[in-house]
């Protein structure tokens, strides 16, 4: 398998402080509660709104410290969930452009989420407890 470049566009000193956050699509995102730190992939549609890969749209405040990068980027945004729809983002990390295949990607989170699978996707530290409900 070929490694894949990947940036952080910024944001990395406050990432790497955070709990290690769930990788969530939007369904999920909406069972969370607020506080709770996760990792949401997709596009930036407009500036401060991420479509997911699951064809959801989630507010981002990027802070004054984040850069939203250009819609044909692909990006994993950190961050802590707000109210609502809102994401409080602490980092991005920016994949190139083309290489993602989003359908494989939200698959692959709703998988990391099922109670057989669970374990196997769970970082070495442990994970917030799972979602109400699974994918």
């Amino acid at each position: 398998m070929a490694a894949m470049d990947v940036s952080v566009a910024s944001g990395a000193a406050r990432v790497a402080s955070m709990p290690v956050g769930e990788r969530v699509n939007y369904a999920l995102y909406q069972q969370v509660g607020t506080g709770t730190p996760v990792r949401v992939a997709g596009r930036f549609s407009s500036p401060g709104v991420l479509t997911t890969t699951d064809g959801g749209a989630i507010s981002v405040d990027m802070g004054s410290e984040l850069d939203a990068p250009d819609a044909a980027s692909f990006v994993e945004v950190v961050g802590t969930k707000a109210a609502g729809d809102q994401l409080a983002a602490a980092g991005l990390f920016q994949l190139p452009s083309g290489q993602v295949d989003e359908e494989l990607w939200n698959e692959a989170v709703k998988l990391a989420t099922l109670p057989q699978l669970r374990e196997m996707f769970a970082p070495a530290g442990g994970v917030a407890p799972p979602a109400a409900g699974g994918a």
